[in-house]
C-alpha cells in the first residue's frame, strides 16, 4: 500500500516545511517554529499526522502561543498532505481486517491470499471457455469478404491466424 511521492500523500517532511512556512507566513519567528514542528512531528509517518491532527496541533499552538486561526491553517496543510481516498481510507481503518496499519507499508492478510486463490482458479476456468471456436461476423458485407477474407481464406482454414 501507498504511494511514496505521490502529490495526494505527501511525505512527512513536505508536511513539516508546509507547517513552517505557514507559520513564518502568519508572523512566528523560523527558528523557534522550526524547533517546535521538528520535535512534535519528528519520526511520525503521515498516517499518524492525519489520524492525531488535533492532539498534535494542540501541542504546537501550545508551544507556539499561535492564536485558532492559525491553528485552523496548519490543520488545513495536514489535511491537504493527506488528500489521497485510499490513504485516508487506512487511516480511518487502521487495524481493521484487511487494511494495513500505515499506508505505506503493505501488510499480508489469509483471507485475501485464499480469495485471490479462488478467482484465480475461477480466471482458469474462464479462460478454457474463452478458448473455444468463435462465430465471426463480417457487417461489411461482400466488399469485406473479397478484399480481406478470401486473399486469406486458406490461412483460416488452416488456423495459422
Amino acid at each position: 500500500m501507498g504511494c511514496d511521492g505521490c502529490e495526494l500523500w505527501l511525505g512527512p517532511e513536505k508536511v513539516a516545511s508546509n507547517l513552517v512556512a505557514t507559520a513564518v507566513g502568519a508572523g512566528l519567528p523560523m527558528p523557534v517554529v522550526r524547533k517546535v514542528v521538528s520535535s512534535r512531528l519528528g519520526g511520525l509517518g503521515l498516517s499518524e499526522l492525519v489520524r492525531g491532527r488535533e492532539k498534535i496541533l494542540s501541542s504546537i499552538q501550545s508551544d507556539l502561543v499561535c492564536d485558532d486561526c492559525l491553528r485552523a491553517n496548519m490543520g488545513s496543510v495536514i489535511k491537504r498532505a493527506g488528500a489521497c481516498y485510499a490513504g485516508r481510507l487506512h487511516v480511518l481503518r487502521a487495524g481493521h481486517p484487511g487494511f494495513a496499519d500505515e499506508f505505506v507499508q503493505p501488510k499480508m492478510f489469509t483471507g485475501r491470499m485464499a480469495t485471490q486463490t479462488f478467482f484465480g482458479a475461477l480466471d482458469d476456468v474462464m479462460d478454457v471457455a474463452q478458448a473455444r471456436a468463435e462465430t465471426i461476423r463480417l457487417g461489411a458485407g461482400e466488399a469485406m469478404l473479397r478484399w480481406f477474407v478470401m486473399p486469406h481464406l486458406a490461412e483460416l482454414m488452416a488456423g495459422d491466424w
